[in-house]
């Protein structure tokens, strides 16, 4: 009897599959929809892009300048190493981190901003980029 109804739930997960992936994206897209700031937003699992859509901005198909992105790319590399036991925490300095960084003239107090103050633009250091980075 298991091996029937664990049949039927297969077969069943399978007819309804598109379906649900259908209404995820169409939840997607009506989210993104509601972000006027947002020009496209792509979702890859593995080598399986599973939602790709671009209601703004130059299109999929073309670059753009995406600026912001670098700091959620080094929050996530943060977790990793800190997951890797790389460093300690987010309350880790700088000076323990990557002292070589640190620059002989460096403001005093600099060697005291935290991993917690860089991923969050909390660190006060000023923009190192023009209007056109």
């Amino acid at each position: 009897m298991n091996s029937r109804r664990s049949f039927l739930l297969i077969s069943a997960a399978s007819v309804a599959a598109p379906f649900i992936a259908r209404a995820r994206n169409d939840f997607l897209s009506d989210r993104i929809n509601n972000l006027p700031q947002l020009q496209s937003l792509q979702v890859q699992r593995g080598d399986e892009i599973v939602f790709a859509e671009a209601p703004r901005g130059p299109g999929l198909d073309r670059l753009a300048n995406i600026k912001s992105c670098s700091k959620s790319i080094v929050a996530l590399l943060l977790g990793i190493a800190i997951d890797r036991s790389e460093i300690s925490s987010v309350n880790s300095t700088i000076q323990e981190v990557a002292p070589q960084l640190l620059p002989a003239n460096a403001t005093p107090g600099s060697e005291s901003i935290t991993m917690e103050d860089l991923v969050t633009l909390r660190a006060g250091l000023e923009r190192t980029s023009g209007g056109n980075y």
